[in-house]
């Protein structure tokens, strides 16, 4: 009775899995080569940032060239670099970066 039920749950686990991939519009993953500069107007950027997504960064992109560094004229910490990595859109991509260094919610205004 209890392989009974366990198939039962099974398939309606599966039915109900199958509708929702339907439901779904996946959109293709595209491969794309991003400039990135994250910076703070008016301010530095905390080094644990680049740290979080030297890390991140180790798993999600094909390839990376990340720095630290200071602007020309008021000497302000950025991190710069290019990146290659797997995509549907770059909106999702800058939902991600905000998530990852923790200001997705409370960044500072202008980052």
């Amino acid at each position: 009775m209890k392989q009974q039920e366990a198939k039962k749950t099974n398939k309606m686990l599966n039915e109900d899995g199958q509708k929702a991939a339907k439901k779904l519009k996946r959109v293709p993953e595209k491969t794309f080569d991003i400039s990135l500069t994250i910076a703070i107007p008016g301010e530095n950027v905390d080094e644990k940032v680049f740290d979080l997504l030297v890390k991140w960064l180790e798993y999600r992109a094909e390839m990376t060239v990340l720095a630290l560094e200071r602007r020309d004229s008021f000497l302000q910490l950025h991190v710069q670099g290019m990146v290659r990595l797997k995509t549907s859109s770059t909106r999702i991509l800058k939902r991600e970066i905000k998530k990852v260094t923790g200001w997705e919610s409370n960044g500072p205004v202008g980052a």
